[in-house]
């Protein structure tokens, strides 16, 4: 029962989910978020206050669904015309969910989230080939 108030309350199990009311940005160590946040505020000194962003890269945007959606045409495809008509590096392939998600939270300028196909593509995890 205590788990399912924590997440009703907004926050996961501790080392159970992700914590799905933050995005990406402010998930992961306190040193990484520290300097989101830090840019955040830094942001005031130069746009606007309705214009301030926690990341200069969009969490969302091509790469990351053909990185995710590689597996599958013709998606692969578009990847290889997005890296130059050659396969990407062997080591920034999706090979796994948890390898993905880890590096999102350790890395500052992986921000990476889940695409919609997470939740009604299996064939986006197999591996055919």
């Amino acid at each position: 029962m205590a788990a399912i108030n924590t997440v009703a309350r907004g926050g996961a199990p501790p080392g159970s989910f992700r914590d799905l009311t933050k995005n990406m940005q402010l998930l992961g160590s306190a040193v990484r978020q520290a300097e989101f946040k830090r840019k955040f505020e830094d942001a005031e000194g130069f746009i606007g206050l309705e214009d301030r962003f926690h990341c200069g890269s969009h969490y969302s945007n091509p790469g990351i669904v053909l990185h995710y959606l590689s597996r599958m045409m013709p998606y692969l495809e578009a990847n290889v015309e997005l890296h130059g008509k050659t396969m990407d590096h062997p080591d920034r392939v999706f090979t796994a969910i948890d390898y993905s998600f880890q590096n999102a939270l350790n890395d500052f300028s992986d921000v990476r989230e889940l695409i919609p196909e997470f939740y009604f593509l299996p064939e986006m995890f197999l591996n055919s080939n």
